[in-house]
Order: C-alpha cells, then structure tokens, then sequence
C-alpha cells in the first residue's frame, strides 16, 4: 500500500463520514427520529472504557470506522485497475 492510496483512503472515509453524520444530525433534528443516535451508539460492545460514552469519543470513532471502510474500498478499486 502507497502513500496515495492511504491517503485517498483517508479522505474517501472522513468526507464520507462526515456527510452522513450531518445528513443524519439533520435529519433527526427534522423528524425527531433517532438515527443520529442509531450511527454512533456503541452500547452494543460492552468492553469500552466509560471515555468513549461521550458523543464526541463515538464520533471519532465513527470516523475511524468510515476511514477503514475508505481504505478497503481503495484498495480494492486499485486492485480491480
């Protein structure tokens, strides 16, 4: 893996990310429907340390997510090349 791709990674997983988390904080604060809630709740893994309780600890952690999601999909469409 090269520097570019880790970097086209990075980027397709931070912008990706960050449009969905404002298109649902949107849309929850529109609807009153939680689906802001459904994206960053981590209630379901019941090993993290209380530090990641707080909204802005599952939103970095979200972004870490999409950022491997990003890198995959990277690296994947520079294998299909």
């Amino acid at each position: 893996m090269n520097g570019k791709l880790i970097a086209a990674g990075f980027w397709a997983g931070i912008l990706s990310g960050c449009l969905l988390v404002i298109f649902l904080k949107a849309a929850e604060s529109l609807t009153g429907k939680r689906v802001y809630t459904l994206l960053i709740n981590i209630d379901f893994v019941p090993s993290l340390p209380s530090f990641m309780q707080t909204e802005l600890s599952q939103f970095l952690l979200h972004l870490l997510v999409s950022f491997l999601i990003g890198l995959a999909a990277c690296s994947f469409c520079s294998i299909l090349e």
